[in-house]
């Protein structure tokens, strides 16, 4: 069972990630934080499987936030979720110690996929954020 912290400000996208969950037979959540200061807190009380981040999680983003979880010695899979289809800022995300990144325009078809590719050591790239880097080729 992957066992998933959802990190995300917006309660509305937390309950539909949670019914998104609920249609995955190996997939369960196992904590919610509103704010990274509680995210952390759960880090350290609960077994997590992977970090479901939003590109903003209060009190800062989701590149500083990858940063300082890494920091902490967390090694959990951090999978980023963004409203915006920015190349640049995925790459910051992962240069800073995320595992993926997803665009939230392509949750509903990508999110199972995206988080049993980090589960698996896995670099995960939403599919706009790819194909936005290959034109720039």
């Amino acid at each position: 069972m992957i066992r998933i912290l959802i990190a995300d400000d917006f309660s509305a996208m937390r309950r539909a990630i949670e019914l998104l969950v609920a249609r995955e037979d190996d997939m369960e959540i196992v904590g919610e934080a509103s704010d990274l200061p509680s995210a952390l807190e759960l880090m350290e009380q609960v077994d997590i499987d992977v970090i479901l981040m939003n590109d903003y999680i209060p009190p800062m983003g989701s590149v500083q936030a990858a940063k300082l979880i890494r920091g902490q010695g967390i090694q959990t899979p951090i999978l980023v979720m963004s409203m915006h289809d920015d190349p640049e800022l995925a790459g910051e995300a992962l240069l800073n110690g995320a595992n993926g990144f997803i665009v939230k325009t392509e949750f509903l078809e990508t999110f199972a996929a995206a988080v049993r590719a980090v589960c698996r050591g896995d670099i995960y790239l939403s599919p706009r954020i790819k194909a936005l880097l290959d034109e720039e080729e």
